[in-house]
Parts: C-alpha cells; sequence; structure tokens
C-alpha cells in the first residue's frame, strides 16, 4: 500500500496548492476526493492481482528445464529442386489466400 500512501500525500499537497488558489473549496475538495476514491481502488485491485499471481507462481510445480542442442539441417536429407511452375503455384495460392482475408 506504499503506493497508495506516497500517492495521496502528492495529491494532499496539490489540494492545498488549488484550495488557495480557487474560490469555490467544495469542487476542489470533491474532485479530489473522487480521485483519490478511483485511485484507491486502482492500487488494491492491482496489490490483489500481484498477491494472486504470487501465490499462483510459489504453489505450481517447478518445470525441469531440457537443453537441447541445436544439431543443424539434416545432412543426410536432400534437397528438393523446386521448378518455376511450382513456385508461381505457391507464389499464387498464398495471393489467393491473402485475398480472402
Amino acid at each position: 500500500m506504499s503506493d497508495l500512501f506516497e500517492f495521496e500525500k502528492n495529491l494532499s499537497e496539490i489540494e492545498k496548492e488549488l484550495k488557495s488558489e480557487c474560490e469555490d473549496y467544495y469542487i476542489v475538495n470533491r474532485s479530489f476526493v473522487d480521485i483519490r476514491d478511483m485511485v484507491q481502488v486502482l492500487i488494491q485491485s492491482r496489490d490483489q492481482r500481484i498477491k494472486e499471481l504470487e501465490s499462483k507462481l510459489k504453489s505450481s510445480p517447478k518445470k525441469e528445464t531440457i537443453q537441447v542442442k541445436h544439431t543443424g539441417p539434416a545432412k543426410d536429407k536432400p534437397k528438393k529442386e523446386c521448378s518455376r511452375e511450382e513456385m508461381n503455384k505457391v507464389k499464387q495460392y498464398v495471393i489467393d489466400t491473402a485475398k480472402k482475408m
């Protein structure tokens, strides 16, 4: 809740400055009460969500990480040679599919 207290402290300082400059004290006071209420709800919701996520993180089982060795492309697999006609068919398929979207 330290964020909330810090916010309220700063807001109070601003409110004091405005009260001395504004004629209608009620409007200034009411506006700042509304702002405090809205921000308090936001900060409390955020803090509650953080607690929920932290408890889920603590209670979830840790997964073992497995390192996978990258071997690169298979050397024994022959490369397929594509003809210009096959490439044009693929290109046209992609264009047609994009038009449908």
